[in-house]
């Protein structure tokens, strides 16, 4: 059982949301490349370093009937670009990189603060895997959240990824 909500983007976007900045979210309807169902998110950061996630609530893991055997979470996520014009030339595409994250969120009474594992990534001309893995521990939400590291502009007239049926265990 995936702990994310709406992970194939299927006719709608929430839960997903941007988190930093300001990210272009729209839903993409290309059933020939989809990885599951028929359309995908694309998102398109105004500038390098902005963020969209989503947030998990996890707390009912606490009490039964669930045990606490849940010793780690893993999410995965294939990536590709957008095949747009780039500066390199038309049809060519440009990879782009940014940093892929889990955030162990605490209760506000909770110490210590927030933890996160990060696993950086580059989208390139083809569907790629993204994984990132934490130790599950005392703490009740789990963020999901992709920062993107170009803006629109550097990276020409692309400047987005899609991103598709992505899961957390």
């Amino acid at each position: 059982m995936s702990f994310i909500q709406n992970p194939s983007f299927e006719g709608k976007i929430a839960p997903w949301k941007t988190i930093s900045g300001t990210v272009s979210l729209s839903l993409h309807s290309d059933p020939s490349i989809a990885r599951s169902g028929t359309q995908m998110l694309s998102a398109t950061p105004s500038r390098a370093g902005d963020s969209f996630g989503q947030d998990i609530d996890l707390s009912y893991l606490a009490s039964p009937p669930y045990p606490t055997k849940l010793q780690s979470i893993s999410c995965f996520a294939p990536m590709i670009p957008v095949a747009k014009t780039s500066r390199l030339a038309p049809g060519i595409y440009q990879p782009l990189s940014g940093r892929f994250v889990i955030w162990q969120l605490m209760k506000a009474s909770a110490t210590p603060p927030p933890r996160n594992v990060v696993s950086n990534f580059t989208a390139d001309h083809q569907w790629q895997l993204i994984t990132c893995t934490t130790d599950y521990g005392n703490f009740d939400t789990v963020r999901i959240e992709f920062y993107l590291d170009w803006d629109y502009l550097t990276a020409g007239m692309g400047g987005a990824v899609l991103i598709d049926n992505v899961n957390a265990f």
